[in-house]
């Protein structure tokens, strides 16, 4: 199981400068959270009565802008310490525990399922995300002969996980998810790194539950 210890302060505030991963000063971004909202809304046809789960969700910046669009969302982080330094208006609905998170009919996981310890804590996470909603955006970071196509991805000691598409989309199946749509595009979210117009170093997988 991969250790939340691992996801404290120095992580997310201190990260670059300590060589522990690419978060610096994590703040809140409008820009890029309701952007990335706003498309996710849009692809699955979110309505305001559906249920939305943020898998990963760190501080709870993407649980907000959903929810300052009006939909219901909530979020799921292993790190105690995201959830305690969460946007004030999501906190009651970011937690580091299941046990007050209902089952939501839509669920995004991205920038996680690398950070698992080996193939076996993977599984179980991905276990885990099928249980939590009906259908899923889940967002994964590409390698290519055990290293990353994002060479940046490689500054976050806690990356563990080096698929090439094919490895990530038969790990996703094997856990009893259709796969119903996977590219390397998708509008509105992670534009950062899609502006690199030769560099396909994300996979977004678009699944839902047999």
């Amino acid at each position: 199981m991969t250790s939340p210890k691992k996801f404290d302060e120095e992580y997310f505030e201190r990260g670059i400068t300590s060589g522990r991963s690419l978060y610096e000063d994590h703040h809140w971004m409008p820009e890029r959270s309701l952007c990335e909202a706003h498309w996710f809304a849009k692809a699955f046809d979110i309505t305001r009565g559906d249920l939305v789960l943020d898998f990963g969700c760190a501080k709870g910046f993407f649980v907000h802008a959903l929810r300052l669009l009006g939909y219901i969302a909530y979020g799921y982080d292993i790190s105690t310490y995201a959830i305690e330094h969460c946007v004030p208006s999501v906190r009651g609905f970011v937690m580091d525990s299941f046990s007050f998170i209902p089952k939501c009919d839509f669920g995004l996981c991205k920038d996680v399922l690398e950070h698992c310890e080996d193939a076996e804590d993977l599984r179980f996470t991905l276990d885990r995300i099928k249980k939590s909603a009906d259908e899923w955006l889940i967002i994964v970071p590409l390698a290519r002969a055990g290293k990353y196509v994002i060479p940046e991805y490689e500054q976050d000691v806690t990356h563990v996980i080096r698929y090439d598409a094919e490895k990530w989309i038969t790990a996703i199946k094997d856990v009893g998810f259709t796969i119903d749509h996977a590219t390397t595009r998708w509008q509105g979210i992670k534009d950062h790194w899609q502006q690199r117009e030769t560099l396909d170093g994300n996979l977004f997988v678009r699944c839902s539950c047999e």
